[in-house]
Formats: structure tokens, C-alpha cells, sequence
């Protein structure tokens, strides 16, 4: 945006697979968003890649790219994940994506995974109110 800040959406889905896309509300003028929104993804299957597009809703104009980032089905194999992923670019928007930066926090739980000792399903599927872990 003009005055230096972005208005900031993040969406997720099975890549390849549109039909499991699903988006967070977008923050108005900021650098430092704070979703707080929690999705469920269906479909997620062992070789699937979860992929994340952070972008910047523009009301006149086609929305900006922000940046990508990714969790391979190797990453989830304990069946949950949850930390920083650096957004990168997705080389899909020329040199817009190469000036991408920045990390996004996520909490993924897949359904029939096992979670850390100390979580039960409801307090790890409640956004979390905190920091990055």
C-alpha cells in the first residue's frame, strides 16, 4: 500500500486442490497480523503438501502477493505441527515474489494424528492467543 503497511490475508490448502482452499479475514493496514482463526481442511492425504499464500487485499486493484510457505506430508507425520514458516517466494508473480519476506505461526492438526502429551484436541484447535511458540 501506499502509506507502507499491507492489509493482510492468509489462505491454506492441499496443493493442487482448490476445492480445499480456505482464507482468514484480511487485517487493515498492518505488517504485523493477527489472525487468531482456525480452519478445517478436508481431503489432506499421505503425499500432500499444505500450502499457505499470504496476500494483500487491494479494493480497486488485483490483490498484491506477500508470500508462500509450505508443510510436506513429511513435516506432518506425527500428525500435528506447530511453529514459524518464513514465507518465500512461489514463482508465480515475477519480482513481486522475490521481494517476499516475512514468517507466518501455524498450529496444524490432522485428524487420527497424535498429539503432544500435555494437548487435548479442543485446546489445540483453539487459536492461540499467543506468540509464535
Amino acid at each position: 500500500d501506499t502509506l507502507g503497511t499491507s492489509d493482510p490475508y492468509c489462505t491454506c490448502g492441499v496443493a493442487g486442490r482448490p476445492e480445499t482452499r480456505c482464507k482468514t479475514r484480511y487485517k487493515k493496514r498492518t505488517l504485523s497480523p493477527k489472525w487468531f482463526e482456525a480452519f478445517e481442511i478436508r481431503g489432506f492425504k499421505g503425499g500432500d503438501t499444505l500450502e499457505f499464500l499470504v496476500m494483500d487485499h487491494d479494493t480497486l486493484t488485483k490483490d498484491d502477493f506477500l508470500g508462500w510457505a509450505k508443510l510436506t506430508n513429511d513435516e506432518l507425520q506425527a500428525g500435528f505441527w506447530e511453529g514459524e514458516l518464513t514465507l518465500t517466494d512461489d514463482g508465480k508473480h515475477g519480482s513481486t515474489g522475490q521481494r517476499s519476506q516475512g514468517r507466518i505461526s501455524i498450529r496444524v492438526f490432522l485428524t487420527g494424528g497424535e498429539l503432544p502429551d500435555d494437548a487435548t484436541k479442543e485446546s489445540w484447535l483453539a487459536p492461540s492467543q499467543q506468540g509464535p511458540p
